[in-house]
């Protein structure tokens, strides 16, 4: 008989004891053991020090892969609470700023009674607006808590409906607080900076419509998925640029107002027929910033398009084969699937952007067309046809969000899980 080596399975925490009978050891459990000879004693021995070992790297693993979902769980609790503060102080900011416009305008009233085709040009636009603020507001809302789980061009869309709701309240606090008062509001000071406010506002847009493009176009044409953060630097830096842009009337200091009341008398915007020079550059830097975003999009959707054909015709060429040739189509099967799963996504893709940025461009279309022919003649449009263009543009923002609901898929099914809650399946974490 020999002594036994006892080692217990604790990390750093081993024993050695001598026994000559029969001895009781508590480790993880309560194991006995018997005093056996030398050999058997050391194979326990090395059985133990083996457990031991794989023990303490199996609780070292767990360890690393708990702290690394907690690392990555705090990640993504700040970028949603940086998410949530954001919108928080943009809708606090932009509270306080239409009522103090409120509050000005209703200060600023000169006796100019509304009425005649003022009036209905003013009631029209006011249930449009309000409209279209309603629809935003159910489209945003439920989204705000989610900012860090959507998808990079989900992420883009969902601001894309915030800064139309901005761009609705704006020209909402004009034409309501005509409608209510039953007086116009005159061009002052707060009318250019309502202005400023839909300049800010359409370059934004405009932007966004061009980074949701470029994000289809990577997916589908180069099978690149860009991270979030990305997506927020995008709409970061887009902000900055379009309040600059905003903003180059009132630094440069045009002769002649650039910002004013347009003809239909309902809103406040620029004045595209001015031909200062000063009033020339800003509306350069604005017809830039469209006429690129434009060719853009007709570049990235006709390769777009070219890309599905050619995974079409791909995938059309394996199903061909594998029916000649069954015995060779069996390993094959996974490949088939992989290819018919990103075709699937490139379709949906592909039909999410038409009707998104196909709107779009139907909804500001008109407007472009009514700047040039401002500009080009250095004359005004008349009221109705100004009229009936802001009224296009407020229907694409008051219709936008019902697009954006049906097509795409991480606000859509948000909005679903928040507004009909009965029997909707998890969603899946990207």
């Amino acid at each position: 008989m020999g002594k036994v080596l006892q080692v217990f399975l604790q990390v750093h925490d081993r024993t050695d004891t001598t026994s000559g009978g029969k001895k009781r050891v508590v480790e993880v459990g309560t194991v006995e053991t018997k005093s056996v000879s030398n050999g058997v004693a050391l194979g326990n021995s090395a059985n133990s020090l083996r457990l031991d070992e794989s023990a303490g790297a199996s609780v070292q693993s767990t360890k690393r892969k708990a702290d690394k979902k907690m690392k990555e769980k705090m990640e993504k609790r700040q970028r949603e609470l940086m998410m949530q503060s954001l919108v928080v102080v943009g809708t606090f900011m932009i509270s306080a700023v239409s009522f103090s416009g409120w509050d000005l305008h209703r200060k600023s009233l000169k006796n100019m009674p509304l009425e005649g085709t003022d009036f209905w040009f003013s009631a029209v636009l006011t249930i449009l607006l309000l409209a279209g603020f309603v629809t935003n507001l159910l489209l945003v809302s439920p989204n705000v808590r989610h900012l860090g789980k959507i998808a990079p061009s989900s992420f883009l869309v969902f601001w894309l409906s915030s800064i139309d709701s901005i761009v609705l309240l704006n020209t909402l606090l004009i034409a309501g607080v005509s409608l209510v008062t039953g007086e116009l509001v005159p061009d002052s000071v707060i009318c250019q900076l309502h202005a400023s406010v839909a300049v800010f506002a359409s370059i934004a847009s405009i932007l966004l419509c061009f980074g949701l493009t470029l994000f289809r176009y990577l997916i589908v044409v180069h099978q690149v998925s860009l991270p979030r953060n990305f997506s927020l630097g995008y709409v970061v830096t887009i902000v900055a640029l379009a309040s600059t842009v905003a903003a180059l009337p009132f630094m440069m200091g045009p002769a002649e107002p650039f910002y004013g009341m347009r003809p239909s008398r309902v809103h406040c915007a620029p004045n595209w027929s001015l031909r200062s020079v000063q009033s020339s550059i800003v509306i350069l830097v604005c017809f830039s910033v469209a006429s690129i975003t434009l060719c853009f999009i007709i570049y990235a959707y006709t390769a777009m398009v070219g890309r599905v054909v050619q995974v079409l015709i791909y995938t059309k060429g394996i199903a061909s084969s594998a029916v000649g040739n069954p015995e060779k189509s069996k390993p094959e099967k996974g490949a088939n699937n992989e290819t018919a799963e990103m075709e699937k996504l490139q379709r949906e893709l592909m039909i999410q952007s038409i009707v998104i940025v196909g709107a779009f461009l139907m909804g500001w279309t008109p407007y472009v067309i009514m700047a040039i022919i401002e500009y080009a003649s250095g004359s005004n449009v008349s009221p109705i046809f100004d009229f009936a263009v802001t009224a296009i543009v407020v229907s694409y923002e008051t219709v936008n969000p019902v697009i954006v609901f049906l097509y795409d898929r991480d606000l859509g099914r948000n909005c679903k899980r928040a507004y009909f809650r009965a029997s909707l399946p998890a969603r899946r974490e990207e």
